[in-house]
């Protein structure tokens, strides 16, 4: 099973990729840049966009798709138009998206006093449009932000909003889980 992330330091830090093929014992690839947004992923003119083109003229299964980490909420429009193209171009290398739904700033934070939006908020905004955008695309959630939300352990980095050792272990495992569950309702297909 191969499976690529498409993303930005959310993907990267503590090497999320490594963890998931650990976990799926799976094969896995990277393409992201710190604070890249999807829209980046689908640009031919930037180095991100043309190594997501070239990347997606593989062979892949899974196609893990992680949005800025404030642009689901900021712009949904954008978002949504971003998801469906890559969504698109997923499909069309023969592997299906999988939507990495990240989490609100940590509560108290001026990274979350910054957006103008409360913890609640930010995470109601960020919850509505990925599942939105997995919705309209038939692609599966792993809903992280939700798990992050509800988590009574410190899963954030002193920024306030990337994720500690435990928030990408715990990310890794909602990723893996909905890999693998879906994998199971495929038999023969792997």
């Amino acid at each position: 099973m191969r499976i690529l992330f498409l993303g930005n330091s959310f993907t990267y830090f503590h090497d999320l990729y490594k963890e998931v093929a650990r976990l799926t014992e799976g094969e896995t690839e990277q393409n992201v840049k710190g604070g890249a947004a999807l829209a980046e992923q689908l640009n031919p003119e930037t180095e991100l966009g043309k190594s997501a083109r070239l990347l997606l003229q593989q062979k892949w299964d899974y196609v893990v798709l992680q949005e800025q980490s404030a642009k689901p909420m900021t712009n949904r429009e954008a978002f949504l138009k971003s998801a469906e193209e890559l969504c698109r171009l997923v499909r069309e290398a023969g592997a299906k998206p999988v939507f990495y739904a990240t989490w609100p700033y940590r509560k108290d934070s001026d990274k979350l006093a910054s957006t103008g939006r409360s913890y609640r908020e930010m995470f109601i905004a960020l919850t509505e449009a990925y599942h939105e955008a997995a919705r309209a695309n038939d692609a599966l959630i792993a809903d992280v932000g939700t798990a992050f939300y509800n988590s009574k352990a410190d899963l954030y980095e002193p920024d306030a909003f990337h994720p500690n050792s435990g928030g990408t272990a715990l990310a890794a495992e909602i990723i893996s889980g909905v890999i693998m569950k879906d994998r199971k309702q495929q038999p023969g297909k792997f």
